[in-house]
């Protein structure tokens, strides 16, 4: 399947109505997921996927995956040298 946008993910994943959609079980779960990858980024440096999963507490693979959906969304970007938070109009989106 060809992914264009974060809704192309979402639907992959099976989260009904993606980020700011009907939300149920799934989608509070990953919502709070993200909440915590988000807080183990900074705006001004970056941080290698391991780091933040350590950060997160959540797992390496996990992690990896919440953040190509966080790029998807426009709200990290990823480096060469690692993530960072993004900052301007995507990142201040509410889910």
């Amino acid at each position: 399947m060809c992914i264009t946008s974060a809704a192309d993910a979402w639907e992959l994943l099976g989260i009904l109505g993606g980020p700011g959609g009907e939300p149920d079980a799934d989608h509070g779960e990953r919502i709070d997921e993200r909440t915590r990858v988000l807080d183990a980024l900074s705006g001004r440096r970056a941080r290698a996927t391991a780091e933040i999963a350590r950060l997160s507490g959540l797992s390496a693979a996990e992690t990896s995956s919440i953040l190509g959906l966080l790029d998807l969304d426009g709200r990290v970007e990823r480096l060469p040298d690692g993530w960072r938070r993004r900052s301007g109009p995507g990142a201040v989106r509410l889910w």
